[in-house]
């Protein structure tokens, strides 16, 4: 299974994503802003982080960029930004930013979904597991 940073600082955000994520199976971490995103990548082997833009201490596109940093030539997790601007303006500061995806808020069971199943599979394929299936 993939395992899961959740970077939220919105207590209601949090708790809607975490039960989303719950019934999708996913095993995760919580954390409450950038810096805590961060730290925590250093300490665990996360599959994927969604990371909120906008948190306090530092963002989002502060926090994938440190976490980027620190993996270097290793890119490390899979991250996608969880924001609330869906331009493609926003959409670009994302990638900018080295996030490697993007979910617009509020965003449905079956996108959030869509969004997990597909770089889980594509994680599980990355590390030699032809048919993994989630």
């Amino acid at each position: 299974p993939t395992r899961v940073l959740l970077a939220e600082d919105s207590a209601i955000n949090r708790t809607i994503a975490e039960r989303m994520l719950q019934k999708l199976g996913f095993e995760m971490d919580v954390v409450h802003n950038g810096l805590e995103a961060v730290e925590a990548c250093k300490e665990v082997e996360y599959g994927i982080v969604l990371m909120d833009c906008q948190m306090p201490v530092i963002d989002g596109y502060q926090a994938t960029r440190r976490i980027r940093a620190h993996f270097g030539k290793r890119k490390g997790p899979v991250i996608v930004a969880l924001t609330a601007n869906a331009g493609p303006t926003e959409r670009q500061k994302c990638i900018d930013a080295g996030m490697d995806d993007h979910l617009s808020k509020p965003f449905s069971p079956e996108r959030l979904e869509e969004t997990m199943n597909s770089w889980a599979h594509k994680i599980a394929v990355s590390q030699g597991h032809p048919t993994a299936v989630r």
